[in-house]
């Protein structure tokens, strides 16, 4: 193999004419995408880099498409090809899309993988990564890139708005349950610390002080926020709870904080069940997601299909797990027998919203319950891989379920092992 030389110049430094000769007559353009200082390798249909040159994303991107469009306008055809890595190449699909320019994409995970076979050094920089993404594109491991449509963006925006609004209110409630435990543990026995009942008496009293002090005022409190579903014996042990906490005193500021936290928990549900609304209303009218939401809530379908894009769009439920990242990888060797894990590749969101799906699943489905238990005790008392298998097999029947089948759980199980009773 001839040594790589990874040398670049700027674009505005380029010679097009003299670029033009020593390309053939069809180009791939492999970026590699950055915040500021890109870089872009030009190789030929016989795999040698003919010029790698360096770009400022805002301050040089107008010399990038003169360039492209010169090169073009010679009779050669240039095909750009990046790597999805987060949002930081969708400005140049975007830009090169809309200058008439095919933009193609390889998986990263196949450009690491690719990187020592390519030049036999397990080195990485910004130049090689450009003429790794375009080598890859030249023995078609690639595909067309295609932008999420309107639809999906505007579902996308809402999934990820609602799922930062319940990232927040878990932080909190955690440092809530944090602060409780030292000065009113008993609160969280009675209570749901997540209850708008218990985020308004902290939000109101700012911890048990408060609520021995004026007991009247708390009970009408919880009366109201629970609408008057809240029993009077929860009411009174509350109450009395707060008069013989073991809870550690409060000082001034510490009941300060208390009640700051509380306004905090309390501004996060509304502004949450804003966002589930702005979700439901962002899902409307798709017959896909309503199928979904059927089976494992409105808004878990919505954040998948947010994710993962329309389930429907996937040929198999394999090509499904393998974009979720639960399909299962080995690592065996000779003797050596290693363990199944799941690839963790693609959104983590879509897992976790799928995983607490999963969850939900095992409380109502005496099915998947019992399976579920079986496989926890065949691995010794391992919840977690019990768990995980769930979600692979709930995404399967997912997939069925979006091309309109009903979901059967029968179906993802051999019940004749599960012995249930009838």
């Amino acid at each position: 193999m001839r040594k790589r030389i990874y040398q670049a110049i700027g674009v505005k430094a380029v010679e097009v004419e003299r670029l033009v000769v020593s390309l053939s007559e069809r180009v791939a353009f492999g970026c590699d995408a950055a915040k500021d200082r890109w870089l872009g390798a030009f190789m030929n249909d016989d795999g040698e880099v003919a010029l790698t040159v360096w770009w400022d994303l805002v301050n040089d991107w107008e010399a990038l498409l003169e360039l492209l469009t010169a090169i073009r306008s010679a009779g050669v055809s240039v095909e750009a090809v990046a790597e999805p890595t987060g949002t930081y190449a969708d400005a140049l699909v975007w830009q090169l899309e809309q200058a008439g320019f095919p933009v193609f994409r390889v998986s990263p995970k196949h450009s690491r993988d690719y990187a020592e076979i390519y030049d036999g050094v397990p080195s990485g920089h910004d130049a090689k990564s450009a003429a790794v993404v375009a080598d890859l594109h030249r023995i078609k491991k690639s595909r067309l890139w295609k932008r999420p449509s309107r639809d999906r963006r505007v579902l996308r925006a809402a999934a990820k708005a609602m799922d930062w609004l319940k990232a927040d209110q878990l932080r909190y409630h955690n440092r809530l349950e944090a602060e409780l435990a030292l000065h009113w543990p008993e609160l969280g026995r009675i209570l749901a610390l997540s209850s708008a009942t218990a985020i308004a008496l902290i939000e109101t009293f700012g911890g048990p002080t408060g609520v021995a002090c004026r007991p009247s005022q708390a009970r009408s409190l919880m009366r109201k926020v629970s609408r008057g579903l809240l029993g009077e014996d929860k009411i009174e042990s509350v109450v009395a709870s707060a008069s013989s906490t073991v809870g550690c005193p409060m000082l001034k500021d510490e009941v300060r904080h208390l009640k700051r936290l509380g306004a905090k928990l309390s501004r996060l549900r509304d502004k949450l069940r804003a966002a589930e609304k702005r979700l439901t209303v962002a899902a409307e009218g798709d017959e896909v997601v309503k199928r979904l939401g059927e089976e494992v809530g409105d808004n878990t379908a919505a954040v998948l299909t947010a994710r993962l894009g329309h389930l429907t769009d996937y040929d198999s439920a394999g090509a499904l797990l393998r974009a979720a990242g639960i399909s299962l990888k080995e690592r065996s060797s000779g003797k050596h027998k290693g363990k199944l894990k799941i690839t963790k590749r693609g959104s983590s969101t879509a897992r976790r919203w799928l995983f607490l799906a999963v969850l939900r699943w095992i409380q109502k489905d005496p099915i998947a319950k019992a399976w579920y238990l079986r496989k926890v005790a065949r691995n010794g008392g391992n919840k977690m891989k019990a768990l995980v298998a769930l979600m692979r097999k709930l995404l399967a029947g997912l997939f069925h379920v979006a091309r309109g089948q009903a979901f059967d759980s029968s179906k993802l199980f051999d019940v004749r092992r599960l012995e249930l009773a009838a």
